[in-house]
């Protein structure tokens, strides 16, 4: 008995500083809806002269309320579900399931894009989607018109509360 326990203790031990490193490792990691923005911000400035920055995340209250037309192009490396397109640039890219709707969660994202001496502003959505096996995150590109009265109701219906009243009307499109 007093054997079982001197050959137990070490690996108990090992066990749980195991699980603690992994815990920690876990921890100091930026969460997913934020690695998926940045390849999201990386890609799209891959492809123009200018930058993009962030300029306000807001976590939707009522993520149950977006709806597919709010969404006109989906970008993700999903193995799981289908995006319109990769990081690597490919059209009709991820995995075989269609992306289940409304997703679990959504972040609602004003970019600010400066291209050409040129302000415009954008809206995405960082989206959490999840079936009864997988999950995964997205993003998901609005309105291209961020002015009009169905894409404002939009946004507060998911309960995303952007200034966008602020923006100067002439720069609101992307």
């Amino acid at each position: 008995m007093r054997r079982a326990i001197i050959l137990t203790f070490p690996l108990l031990l090992a066990t749980t500083l195991l699980v603690a490193l992994l815990i920690a490792i876990r921890m100091n990691r930026p969460p997913d809806w934020q690695l998926e923005l940045d390849k999201y911000v990386e890609y799209k400035d891959s492809f123009s002269s200018g930058t993009t920055a962030v300029q306000l995340v807001e976590r939707a209250s009522r993520p149950w309320n977006i709806s597919r037309g709010m969404s006109h192009a989906v970008f993700g490396d999903s193995p799981y579900y289908q995006t319109d397109y990769g990081y690597s640039g490919e059209k009709r890219h991820g995995g075989p399931r269609p992306l289940p709707f409304p997703p679990e969660d959504v972040w609602c994202v004003l970019l600010e894009r400066d291209r050409n001496e040129e302000t415009t502003y954008a809206i995405v959505f960082v989206a959490e989607h999840q079936d009864l096996y997988n999950a995964d995150v997205v993003m998901h590109e609005g309105a291209s018109d961020l002015s009009t009265q169905a894409f404002v109701e939009g946004i507060s219906r998911i309960g995303c509360d952007l200034a966008l009243a602020q923006l100067r009307p002439s720069n609101v499109r992307r």
